[in-house]
Protein backbone atom coordinates (compact mmCIF):
# COMPACT_ATOMS: atom_id res chain seq x y z
CA UNK A 1 0.00 0.00 0.00
CA UNK A 2 2.76 2.14 -0.05
CA UNK A 3 2.33 4.88 -2.80
CA UNK A 4 4.83 7.62 -3.41
CA UNK A 5 5.09 10.52 -5.79
CA UNK A 6 7.61 13.02 -6.23
CA UNK A 7 6.64 16.05 -8.00
CA UNK A 8 8.95 19.07 -8.82
CA UNK A 9 8.15 22.63 -9.19
CA UNK A 10 10.12 24.10 -12.11
CA UNK A 11 8.93 27.60 -11.02
CA UNK A 12 10.71 27.04 -7.63
CA UNK A 13 12.13 23.70 -7.90
CA UNK A 14 10.45 22.72 -4.70
CA UNK A 15 8.99 19.18 -4.11
CA UNK A 16 5.77 17.47 -3.20
CA UNK A 17 5.73 14.21 -2.27
CA UNK A 18 2.49 12.32 -1.60
CA UNK A 19 2.81 8.91 0.52
CA UNK A 20 0.60 6.72 2.77
CA UNK A 21 1.10 3.34 4.52
CA UNK A 22 -1.37 2.01 6.91
CA UNK A 23 1.67 2.64 9.82
CA UNK A 24 0.67 6.26 9.01
CA UNK A 25 -2.35 6.14 10.23
CA UNK A 26 -1.97 3.65 13.29
CA UNK A 27 0.56 6.68 14.73
CA UNK A 28 -2.34 9.53 13.43
CA UNK A 29 -5.12 7.46 15.39
CA UNK A 30 -3.30 7.24 18.72
CA UNK A 31 -2.13 11.12 18.37
CA UNK A 32 -6.05 11.28 18.05
CA UNK A 33 -6.37 10.21 21.25
CA UNK A 34 -4.36 12.52 23.01
CA UNK A 35 -6.13 15.45 21.57
CA UNK A 36 -9.48 14.57 24.14
CA UNK A 37 -10.64 18.29 24.04
CA UNK A 38 -11.17 17.72 20.10
CA UNK A 39 -13.03 14.20 20.47
CA UNK A 40 -16.60 15.06 20.06
CA UNK A 41 -15.43 17.16 16.37
CA UNK A 42 -14.23 14.07 15.11
CA UNK A 43 -16.07 13.23 11.92
CA UNK A 44 -14.81 9.37 11.50
CA UNK A 45 -14.65 8.09 15.87
CA UNK A 46 -16.30 10.68 18.30
CA UNK A 47 -16.06 8.14 20.89
CA UNK A 48 -12.53 7.96 20.09
CA UNK A 49 -11.04 8.39 23.97
CA UNK A 50 -13.94 5.84 24.98
CA UNK A 51 -12.35 3.27 22.93
CA UNK A 52 -8.73 4.20 23.90
CA UNK A 53 -9.63 3.50 27.35
CA UNK A 54 -10.87 -0.29 26.52
CA UNK A 55 -8.25 -0.68 24.11
CA UNK A 56 -5.29 0.36 25.77
CA UNK A 57 -6.67 0.09 29.74
CA UNK A 58 -6.91 2.97 31.95
CA UNK A 59 -3.16 3.04 33.03
CA UNK A 60 -1.40 3.06 29.80
CA UNK A 61 -4.36 5.21 28.07
CA UNK A 62 -3.60 8.02 30.94
CA UNK A 63 0.27 7.55 30.79
CA UNK A 64 0.08 8.04 26.93
CA UNK A 65 -2.03 11.20 27.70
CA UNK A 66 0.30 12.64 30.15
CA UNK A 67 3.18 12.24 27.96
CA UNK A 68 1.52 13.67 24.81
CA UNK A 69 1.38 16.97 26.89
CA UNK A 70 4.64 16.82 28.22
CA UNK A 71 7.13 16.41 25.69
CA UNK A 72 4.65 16.34 22.64
CA UNK A 73 6.27 12.89 21.69
CA UNK A 74 3.59 12.63 18.75
CA UNK A 75 3.20 16.32 17.56
CA UNK A 76 7.05 16.60 17.35
CA UNK A 77 6.65 14.29 14.67
CA UNK A 78 9.60 11.86 15.68
CA UNK A 79 6.80 9.07 14.95
CA UNK A 80 6.28 10.11 11.45
CA UNK A 81 9.65 10.64 10.83
CA UNK A 82 10.25 6.74 11.94
CA UNK A 83 7.55 5.59 9.82
CA UNK A 84 8.71 7.16 6.57
CA UNK A 85 11.93 5.65 7.17
CA UNK A 86 11.12 2.42 7.70
CA UNK A 87 11.75 -0.31 5.46
CA UNK A 88 9.51 -2.76 4.24
CA UNK A 89 5.33 -3.01 3.40
CA UNK A 90 4.02 -0.02 5.60
CA UNK A 91 1.91 -2.33 7.42
CA UNK A 92 1.30 -1.26 11.00
CA UNK A 93 3.06 -4.49 12.36
CA UNK A 94 5.70 -5.07 10.51
CA UNK A 95 6.46 -0.78 11.52
CA UNK A 96 5.78 -1.92 15.31
CA UNK A 97 8.39 -4.91 14.26
CA UNK A 98 11.50 -2.87 12.87
CA UNK A 99 11.09 -0.20 15.74
CA UNK A 100 11.37 -2.56 18.11
CA UNK A 101 14.77 -4.09 16.81
CA UNK A 102 16.28 -1.77 14.79
CA UNK A 103 19.26 -0.20 16.61
CA UNK A 104 18.71 2.92 18.51
CA UNK A 105 21.66 4.46 16.56
CA UNK A 106 19.86 3.67 13.42
CA UNK A 107 16.61 5.19 14.47
CA UNK A 108 19.05 8.42 15.92
CA UNK A 109 20.29 9.01 12.66
CA UNK A 110 16.77 8.68 11.09
CA UNK A 111 15.56 11.48 13.52
CA UNK A 112 18.92 13.59 13.09
CA UNK A 113 19.15 13.84 9.56
CA UNK A 114 15.11 15.22 9.69
CA UNK A 115 15.15 17.54 12.72
CA UNK A 116 14.52 20.94 11.39
CA UNK A 117 17.02 23.89 12.67
CA UNK A 118 15.59 25.05 15.88
CA UNK A 119 13.09 22.73 16.22
CA UNK A 120 12.59 19.63 19.32
CA UNK A 121 15.94 18.39 20.60
CA UNK A 122 15.89 14.84 20.15
CA UNK A 123 15.69 13.11 23.03
CA UNK A 124 18.51 11.91 25.07
CA UNK A 125 17.49 8.77 26.27
CA UNK A 126 15.76 7.30 22.75
CA UNK A 127 16.16 3.91 23.81
CA UNK A 128 13.30 4.41 26.84
CA UNK A 129 11.60 6.78 24.56
CA UNK A 130 11.01 3.94 22.20
CA UNK A 131 9.72 1.14 24.79
CA UNK A 132 7.23 3.87 25.75
CA UNK A 133 5.73 4.69 22.48
CA UNK A 134 5.61 0.17 21.96
CA UNK A 135 4.16 0.27 24.99
CA UNK A 136 1.13 2.87 23.91
CA UNK A 137 1.51 1.68 20.06
CA UNK A 138 1.85 -2.34 20.43
CA UNK A 139 -1.73 -2.58 22.95
CA UNK A 140 -3.14 0.27 20.53
CA UNK A 141 -2.79 -1.72 17.56
CA UNK A 142 -4.02 -5.51 19.03
CA UNK A 143 -7.09 -3.61 20.76
CA UNK A 144 -8.20 -1.52 18.06
CA UNK A 145 -6.34 -0.61 14.60
CA UNK A 146 -6.25 -4.50 14.14
CA UNK A 147 -10.09 -4.31 13.92
CA UNK A 148 -10.47 -1.29 11.64
CA UNK A 149 -12.68 -1.99 8.59
CA UNK A 150 -9.91 -2.79 5.99
CA UNK A 151 -11.47 -0.94 3.09
CA UNK A 152 -11.07 2.06 4.72
CA UNK A 153 -7.20 1.57 4.89
CA UNK A 154 -8.03 0.90 1.16
CA UNK A 155 -9.97 4.50 0.70
CA UNK A 156 -6.74 6.05 2.30
CA UNK A 157 -4.96 4.84 -0.19
CA UNK A 158 -7.60 5.37 -3.11
CA UNK A 159 -6.99 9.32 -1.67
CA UNK A 160 -3.55 9.42 -1.69
CA UNK A 161 -3.60 8.08 -5.25
CA UNK A 162 -5.92 10.71 -6.33
CA UNK A 163 -3.25 13.33 -4.78
CA UNK A 164 -0.32 11.95 -6.62
CA UNK A 165 -2.30 11.66 -10.00
CA UNK A 166 -2.87 15.42 -9.50
CA UNK A 167 0.48 16.29 -8.29
CA UNK A 168 1.34 15.29 -12.35
CA UNK A 169 -0.68 18.87 -13.09
CA UNK A 170 -0.76 20.91 -10.22
CA UNK A 171 2.36 22.98 -9.26
CA UNK A 172 2.96 22.55 -5.30
CA UNK A 173 0.86 25.22 -3.51
CA UNK A 174 -1.74 24.67 -6.15
CA UNK A 175 -1.38 20.95 -4.25
CA UNK A 176 -1.25 21.92 -0.92
CA UNK A 177 -4.05 24.16 -0.97
CA UNK A 178 -6.00 21.67 -2.75
CA UNK A 179 -5.44 18.46 -0.45
CA UNK A 180 -5.20 20.41 2.66
CA UNK A 181 -8.20 22.83 1.73
CA UNK A 182 -6.05 26.83 2.01
CA UNK A 183 -3.04 26.07 3.86
CA UNK A 184 -0.55 28.50 2.09
CA UNK A 185 3.08 28.71 2.83
CA UNK A 186 4.05 32.40 2.42
CA UNK A 187 7.65 32.74 0.54
CA UNK A 188 10.17 32.44 2.98
CA UNK A 189 8.19 30.78 5.28
CA UNK A 190 10.41 27.66 6.09
CA UNK A 191 13.85 27.01 4.69
CA UNK A 192 12.04 23.93 3.27
CA UNK A 193 12.24 22.88 -0.23
CA UNK A 194 9.47 20.36 -0.18
CA UNK A 195 6.41 18.75 1.11
CA UNK A 196 4.93 15.50 2.00
CA UNK A 197 1.47 15.14 1.99
CA UNK A 198 0.13 12.13 3.52
CA UNK A 199 -3.99 11.72 3.94
CA UNK A 200 -5.43 10.65 6.96
CA UNK A 201 -8.34 10.39 8.57
CA UNK A 202 -8.50 10.05 12.65
CA UNK A 203 -8.31 13.78 12.77
CA UNK A 204 -10.77 14.78 10.19
CA UNK A 205 -11.39 17.05 9.72
CA UNK A 206 -8.38 19.06 10.88
CA UNK A 207 -5.02 18.70 8.86
CA UNK A 208 -1.84 18.33 10.80
CA UNK A 209 1.57 20.08 10.06
CA UNK A 210 4.81 18.99 11.31
CA UNK A 211 8.53 20.39 10.74
CA UNK A 212 11.45 18.54 9.41
CA UNK A 213 14.84 19.56 7.58
CA UNK A 214 14.33 20.41 4.40
CA UNK A 215 10.75 19.31 4.16
CA UNK A 216 6.62 20.27 5.48
CA UNK A 217 5.15 17.16 6.62
CA UNK A 218 1.24 17.78 5.75
CA UNK A 219 -0.96 15.02 7.29
CA UNK A 220 -5.07 16.42 5.39
CA UNK A 221 -8.25 15.57 5.96
CA UNK A 222 -9.85 13.41 3.74
CA UNK A 223 -14.07 12.94 3.64
CA UNK A 224 -15.52 9.50 4.55
CA UNK A 225 -18.45 8.51 2.44
CA UNK A 226 -21.94 9.24 3.58
CA UNK A 227 -24.25 6.28 4.67
CA UNK A 228 -26.56 6.49 1.44
CA UNK A 229 -27.22 9.05 -1.49
CA UNK A 230 -29.77 10.67 0.76
CA UNK A 231 -27.11 11.92 3.19
CA UNK A 232 -25.91 14.64 2.09
CA UNK A 233 -22.09 15.11 2.43
CA UNK A 234 -20.31 16.29 5.59
CA UNK A 235 -18.38 18.52 3.87
CA UNK A 236 -21.47 20.45 2.92
CA UNK A 237 -22.77 20.19 6.28
CA UNK A 238 -19.81 21.64 7.51
CA UNK A 239 -20.10 24.49 5.12
CA UNK A 240 -23.70 25.16 6.11
CA UNK A 241 -23.16 25.08 9.55
CA UNK A 242 -20.34 27.93 9.06
CA UNK A 243 -22.46 30.01 7.11
CA UNK A 244 -25.46 29.73 9.49
CA UNK A 245 -23.99 32.59 11.74
CA UNK A 246 -24.19 36.67 11.53
CA UNK A 247 -20.87 36.92 13.70
CA UNK A 248 -19.01 34.31 10.82
CA UNK A 249 -20.44 35.84 7.80
CA UNK A 250 -19.05 39.46 9.74
CA UNK A 251 -15.81 37.53 9.97
CA UNK A 252 -15.97 36.38 6.43
CA UNK A 253 -16.61 39.39 4.98
CA UNK A 254 -13.66 41.09 7.22
CA UNK A 255 -11.39 38.50 5.49
CA UNK A 256 -12.59 39.11 2.28
CA UNK A 257 -10.45 42.64 2.19
CA UNK A 258 -7.15 40.74 3.21
CA UNK A 259 -5.33 38.44 5.72
CA UNK A 260 -6.06 39.34 9.37
CA UNK A 261 -5.06 37.50 12.28
CA UNK A 262 -7.38 36.80 15.30
CA UNK A 263 -6.52 40.00 17.16
CA UNK A 264 -7.13 41.77 14.14
CA UNK A 265 -10.92 39.97 13.75
CA UNK A 266 -11.54 40.67 17.51
CA UNK A 267 -10.71 44.46 17.28
CA UNK A 268 -12.88 45.06 13.49
CA UNK A 269 -15.88 42.64 14.99
CA UNK A 270 -16.06 43.34 18.94
CA UNK A 271 -16.08 40.60 19.63
CA UNK A 272 -14.03 38.31 22.44
CA UNK A 273 -11.03 36.99 21.46
CA UNK A 274 -12.18 33.62 22.46
CA UNK A 275 -15.61 33.88 20.47
CA UNK A 276 -13.49 34.99 17.40
CA UNK A 277 -11.73 31.63 17.48
CA UNK A 278 -14.51 29.63 17.78
CA UNK A 279 -15.83 31.02 14.50
CA UNK A 280 -12.85 31.22 13.09
CA UNK A 281 -12.39 27.63 14.05
CA UNK A 282 -15.68 26.93 12.26
CA UNK A 283 -15.19 28.18 9.10
CA UNK A 284 -11.28 27.22 8.67
CA UNK A 285 -12.39 23.28 9.11
CA UNK A 286 -15.61 23.75 6.79
CA UNK A 287 -12.47 25.10 3.77
CA UNK A 288 -13.96 28.84 3.60
CA UNK A 289 -10.32 29.92 4.84
CA UNK A 290 -7.02 30.30 3.38
CA UNK A 291 -4.21 29.67 6.78
CA UNK A 292 -1.35 31.83 6.04
CA UNK A 293 1.68 30.28 7.43
CA UNK A 294 4.47 32.71 8.22
CA UNK A 295 7.09 30.52 9.78
CA UNK A 296 6.24 30.77 13.32
CA UNK A 297 2.19 29.89 13.55
CA UNK A 298 -0.49 29.42 11.43
CA UNK A 299 -2.71 32.33 12.66
CA UNK A 300 -3.47 35.05 9.75
CA UNK A 301 -6.81 33.64 7.69
CA UNK A 302 -8.58 35.42 4.65
CA UNK A 303 -10.96 34.32 2.26
CA UNK A 304 -10.82 31.06 0.26
CA UNK A 305 -13.00 32.92 -2.75
CA UNK A 306 -13.51 29.89 -4.76
CA UNK A 307 -14.98 28.21 -1.83
CA UNK A 308 -17.67 30.16 -1.78
CA UNK A 309 -18.58 29.40 -5.21
CA UNK A 310 -18.63 25.80 -4.23
CA UNK A 311 -21.28 26.05 -1.52
CA UNK A 312 -23.99 26.55 -4.83
CA UNK A 313 -22.46 23.93 -6.41
CA UNK A 314 -22.23 21.23 -3.54
CA UNK A 315 -25.93 21.78 -2.55
CA UNK A 316 -27.21 21.80 -6.25
CA UNK A 317 -25.53 18.45 -6.42
CA UNK A 318 -26.53 17.11 -3.49
CA UNK A 319 -30.21 17.96 -4.41
CA UNK A 320 -30.25 17.03 -7.55
CA UNK A 321 -29.01 13.28 -6.47
CA UNK A 322 -31.73 10.32 -6.99
CA UNK A 323 -33.14 9.58 -3.78
CA UNK A 324 -32.04 5.96 -3.00
CA UNK A 325 -32.73 3.51 0.26
CA UNK A 326 -32.10 4.87 3.65
CA UNK A 327 -29.66 2.59 5.11
CA UNK A 328 -26.49 1.66 6.25
CA UNK A 329 -24.92 -0.35 3.17
CA UNK A 330 -24.50 2.57 1.09
CA UNK A 331 -20.96 4.21 3.24
CA UNK A 332 -19.73 -0.03 3.12
CA UNK A 333 -20.81 0.46 -0.77
CA UNK A 334 -18.54 3.40 -1.61
CA UNK A 335 -15.58 2.24 0.62
CA UNK A 336 -15.64 -0.98 -1.35
CA UNK A 337 -15.87 1.07 -4.43
CA UNK A 338 -13.07 2.61 -3.55
CA UNK A 339 -11.18 -0.41 -2.56
CA UNK A 340 -11.86 -1.82 -6.15
CA UNK A 341 -10.52 1.03 -7.77
CA UNK A 342 -7.63 1.77 -6.06
CA UNK A 343 -6.93 -2.17 -6.52
CA UNK A 344 -7.56 -1.00 -10.42
CA UNK A 345 -5.29 1.32 -10.62
CA UNK A 346 -2.40 -0.37 -8.87
CA UNK A 347 -2.98 -3.25 -11.40
CA UNK A 348 -2.45 -0.80 -14.11
CA UNK A 349 0.50 1.64 -12.74
CA UNK A 350 3.27 0.94 -14.69
CA UNK A 351 6.91 -0.30 -12.57
CA UNK A 352 4.12 -1.58 -9.99
CA UNK A 353 4.18 -0.97 -5.96
CA UNK A 354 7.05 1.76 -5.49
Amino acid sequence: MDIEKLHMDDASRRRARVVWTPAYELVVSLDAVCHPRLHRDFDFEPSLGRRARQALGPEIHDEALRAADRIEQFEGGWLLTLVDACPGDGSADSFLAWLASAPVGELYEHLARAAPDNGEPLPRDLGAVRASWLRWLRPWNEGYFHHLDPTLLDLLAARAEDARQAAEALGVDALIDRFATGLTFEPGTFDVVGARLVPQVHMAPFHLVEREHGEIVILYAIDLPTGSSDDPPRSLIRLLRALNDPSRLRILRILSEGPRNLGDLARETGLALSTVHHHVLAVRVAGLLRNHADGSSLKRYSLRGEAIDRVTEMLREYLSRPIGPIDGAGAAKNLTEARDRVSQKRSTRRGGRR
